[in-house]
């Protein structure tokens, strides 16, 4: 099968790193092995710990940008990115044409990957590196309705699809990029398509808190409407320089 990357941004507050080994557990728990584990470092500084999963004196890994340890890679970020950006980075310095994009926070069901991969390999060549693989997920805080199936962040997705709709867009640092994304490719299908992955099983476990990207930003939901509209509006195939 394919190679896939699971990119993980680690931001520099406490409940960013506070299930981050419980996070990694999971990925290494994969039924289909990860070929790499990348630990988007923003701020967090993260440290060599004696094990992949050490939490000793606050320390979980590599203290250094390109070595490799345990099958994970971290990349620090010269400043404070926020998840949308980080998710970007995560993608264009992956080593894998795959990227699943993991919260700290949250996990995987156990059989995330191979589900991806599959649907990746079974897909008509001509359109799968262009797909927005989302999958199910389970809410960890007891409510009623705890199952989601919808386009949302929990995906895998490629470098070719980042590259000819832009990824995350800038302007959507303000929250929800994942809608703006998705909303963009359902009005312009020149940017790239989605499809669901598990046939309504629920892969990815996703943990709500006070402190989660989305939470905070909550005084921010009539700009981030208005900006998903507008950049759904005017989206346009990127031009990207000789180096891209």
């Amino acid at each position: 099968m394919t190679g896939i990357t699971v990119a993980i941004p680690v931001g520099p507050f406490s409940t960013d790193q506070q299930w981050l080994e419980e996070c990694l557990a999971s990925v290494q728990e994969q039924t289909c092995e990860a070929d790499e584990i990348l630990l988007i470092d923003d701020m967090a500084g993260l440290k060599l710990g004696p094990s992949a999963f050490s939490l000793e004196d606050g320390s979980y890994l590599v203290d250094d940008m390109r070595i490799k340890f345990g099958g994970c890679r971290i990349w620090k970020s010269p400043w404070r990115l926020g998840v949308a950006h980080a998710f970007n980075f995560g993608v264009a310095l992956a080593e894998n044409e795959l990227v699943f994009m993991l919260g700290a926070d949250d996990t995987l069901h156990p059989e995330c990957l191979e589900r991806c991969a599959a649907a990746y390999e079974k897909d008509e060549p001509s359109t799968r590196d262009l797909t927005y693989y989302f999958v199910g997920v389970q809410y960890l805080d007891g409510r009623v309705d705890d199952k989601q199936f919808v386009p949302c962040n929990a995906a895998m997705v490629t470098k070719s699809l980042w590259q000819r709709c832009g990824g995350f867009a800038v302007e959507s640092a303000s929250g929800a990029p994942d809608a703006a994304l998705i909303s963009v490719m359902m009005v312009h299908p020149e940017a790239g398509r989605f499809t669901g992955v598990g046939e309504g099983m629920c892969l990815y476990n996703y943990r709500p808190h006070t402190n989660t990207d989305t939470a905070k930003r909550g005084a921010w939901q009539g700009v981030i409407l208005e900006t998903r509209n507008v950049l759904t509006r005017d989206w346009k195939q990127p031009e990207w320089g000789r180096y891209a």
